[in-house]
């Protein structure tokens, strides 16, 4: 199984119609959507990526998917926000 965690300098700030995610150690922040904020508080609470897709209709795949695929970028792009590890390594 594979987990996705923010770093603990890493924070989302809920808002009415948007989120922010704010990496303090960097001095980065992004608008997102409420509904990724979600996602990824639901990830750091230790539910594993399988775990959520199965949580989710069929029509809210490719809205998760896209959303997961935003954070990989993010780690490719050098904006640290997830670590991304694997239960093996528990």
């Amino acid at each position: 199984m594979t987990y996705f965690k923010t770093y603990e300098n890493c924070i989302i700030t809920f808002g009415i119609t948007k989120s922010l995610i704010s990496d303090l150690q960097f001095g980065n922040s992004e608008f997102i959507p409420n509904s990724m904020a979600e996602i990824i508080q639901k990830l750091n609470n230790n539910l594993s990526i399988e775990s959520l897709l199965k949580e989710y209709d069929k029509d809210d795949m490719d809205t998760i998917k896209e959303y997961l695929q935003f954070l990989e970028k993010k780690i490719l792009d050098n904006i640290v926000i997830l670590m991304i590890y694997c239960a093996s390594h528990l």
